[in-house]
């Protein structure tokens, strides 16, 4: 048997608490992209970029070093462990109070102070929700991780359904929305765990420290992530026009649909492989059992890309973006790469390798720079994908031969 059964109880739980989390953000991007103008959806998307950059770091910085490490730690120093990453992310909170504004400036049409209070809030507060959901899976709270996330969806939900119906078509009604929500969601975390407020505090930079061993290397390769697969809406809104980047957002939001379920099984599968990382046998035996799992999903998504792509699009988002033909399945192939090769990611991080990760992320941003500038120049969104599919597969064919390598010393 793959798992036993008290895990495939915790390990359904996380495909539920995913499953509504992955409608509920499929239903937001066809809500805001059917009431809102091509540009208005556009800066959107930008909007997104930034805000799964910014969590990204702060996953590498807090989340991803304290699940790695907390198997380390005995009971009452896994509890103090635990409090010091709730200090880090008021501190991450606090310079993004600082440094959001001035990204967002980025792009000059944004030039209303209102909207850059708003953009800022809803980036923070995001953030802020998605740590909750990162602290409660690497400490096995499925349950209650399935309730915080009810509770948002649910309630972001009705707020999109409000606006459905209403026709209302400022994103910012949205955005106010949503923070609240996220808002909600952490400071009831927060409330629920105030014994934090009472850590000793003079320990906090012996605990950074543990952090920062793991995740400098996490922190960079997140950097370099953030180049090879956010850059892309920047440089469509260079090169092309806000249009493509409309068009951009609604192929990606098709073709990521899994991408809740995966980020979960990845935290789901991180306490599991870094029990087993210490005997390479077992490890090895580990990932190739996943593989068969992560492979099925590959297939299922070329699947419904070549059969249903442009259905779906025109169903959920209207005819202003159909008739984009083979471009649909592109995506879809891009992501079944990625779905494919997660187990060797997760062994790594097992492994507390995320050094390997950080190299091959500087080459594989240097492909994204390099043939970003010049195939999204010269042949639009079809520069993007094709970017995007060699970039992928040349990453992850390098992952497995490390992967090898390092199973054989």
């Amino acid at each position: 048997m793959l798992i036993s059964k008290v895990e495939f109880s915790k390990l359904i739980s996380i495909l539920l608490d995913q499953g509504f989390t992955s409608i509920v953000s499929f239903y937001t991007t066809v809500v805001i992209s059917r009431v809102s103008s091509i540009s208005d959806y556009a800066e959107f998307v930008l909007l997104m970029s930034i805000s799964v950059s910014i969590l990204g770091f702060q996953r590498a910085l807090i989340s991803q070093p304290y699940i790695i490490n907390r198997n380390d730690f005995k009971i009452k120093e896994a509890k103090e462990y635990f409090y010091s990453n709730l200090w880090f992310k008021s501190i991450f909170t606090l310079a993004l109070v600082v440094l959001i504004p001035s990204l967002i400036w980025i792009d000059k049409s944004i030039d209303s102070s209102r909207l850059i209070l708003l953009f800022t809030s809803f980036i923070i507060f995001y953030s802020s929700f998605y740590f909750v959901k990162d602290m409660l899976l690497g400490n096995r709270e499925t349950l209650l991780n399935l309730k915080f996330s009810l509770f948002v969806n649910f309630s972001l939900a009705a707020i999109l359904s409000y606006i459905l119906i209403k026709g209302e078509d400022k994103i910012s009604f949205f955005l106010i929305g949503a923070s609240v929500v996220y808002l909600l969601a952490y400071v009831f975390f927060n409330l629920r765990n105030r014994s934090f407020l009472k850590f000793n505090r003079s320990k906090l930079l012996t605990m950074f420290k543990l952090n920062w061993k793991v995740g400098k290397w996490i922190a960079g390769s997140n950097l370099l992530f953030t180049v090879s697969s956010q850059i892309y809406p920047w440089l469509l809104l260079w090169f092309m026009s806000k249009s493509d980047i409309a068009i951009y957002g609604v192929l990606i939001s098709i073709s990521s649909l899994v991408n809740p379920i995966l980020a979960s099984l990845k935290a789901y599968l991180l306490p599991i492989f870094s029990k087993t990382s210490r005997n390479k046998f077992k490890l090895k035996k580990l990932v190739l059992k996943w593989v068969v799992f992560f492979c099925t999903m590959s297939f299922c998504l070329i699947l419904v890309g070549e059969l249903l792509g442009e259905q779906i699009i025109e169903l959920f988002f209207g005819k202003k973006y159909s008739g984009l033909g083979y471009l649909v399945l592109l995506p879809f192939l891009d992501q079944a790469i990625s779905i494919l090769f997660q187990p060797l990611d997760i062994a790594f991080n097992a492994l507390k390798r995320t050094d390997i990760g950080f190299r091959l992320l500087i080459f594989r941003s240097a492909c994204a720079l390099v043939l970003g500038f010049i195939l999204v120049k010269q042949f639009g969104l079809v520069g993007v994908f094709a970017t995007r599919i060699s970039e992928n597969i040349l990453y992850q064919c390098a992952n497995l031969v490390l992967f090898k390598r390092i199973m054989k010393t």
